[in-house]
């Protein structure tokens, strides 16, 4: 994207602070950042990374290291469109949970979206394991059939979409009801 995601103009704020504000209005609770990117003027607290720059994992982790019997809702901040409505599903899908992790799935995906997931405290030893293999990546931490992976609800789906190259930023904002700069 050239800069920081979590610095992306919002309004009158960031992206970043956007989405934690979100969290706080939607679900009543002061959101944490995890890692040490830069999120612009905000005074929330932050979990550090297990490893520095070693990605959602290492976050993931950092937050264990700190909170190892709570879970986490992980909210990337490259969802430009993500609103009240969306967390509220994700959040009420939590409450029938009996896997380790949730992570929502497009329908023509074949696995759920890893950084708009809830993450149990058992889902844990499972990333500790993926840690010390050496494997990074986040969407196959979590084995299988240790995750539930419901479809996100079509009118929810725009609120799980990333944006991760100038022209989905662009096409995001200009959606109907979306976010300008």
């Amino acid at each position: 994207m050239g800069s920081p995601k979590a610095l992306i103009p919002v309004g009158q704020t960031t992206l970043g602070l956007h989405l934690c504000q979100l969290l706080k209005e939607t679900l009543g609770c002061d959101p944490f950042l995890l890692g040490d990117g830069p999120m612009g003027d905000s005074t929330l607290q932050r979990i550090p990374d297990r490893e520095p720059g070693a990605g959602p994992l290492s976050a993931l982790l950092g937050w264990f290291d700190c909170f190892p019997h709570k879970d986490v809702l992980l909210l990337a901040c490259d969802m430009i469109s993500m609103n009240g409505p969306a967390l509220k599903w994700l959040v009420g899908q939590h409450r029938c949970l009996q896997a380790a992790a949730l992570l929502p799935r497009f329908p023509d995906r074949p696995f759920g979206e890893p950084t708009a997931a809830i993450y149990t405290s058992a889902a844990r030893p499972l990333l500790e394991a993926c840690w010390l293999e050496g494997r990074r990546g986040l969407h196959r931490s979590v084995p299988e059939d240790r995750r539930s992976q419901p479809i996100i609800p079509e009118m929810h789906r725009v609120a799980f979409k990333g944006v991760n190259k100038p022209q989905e930023l662009e096409a995001a904002r200009s959606g109907p009801g979306q976010l300008s700069e």
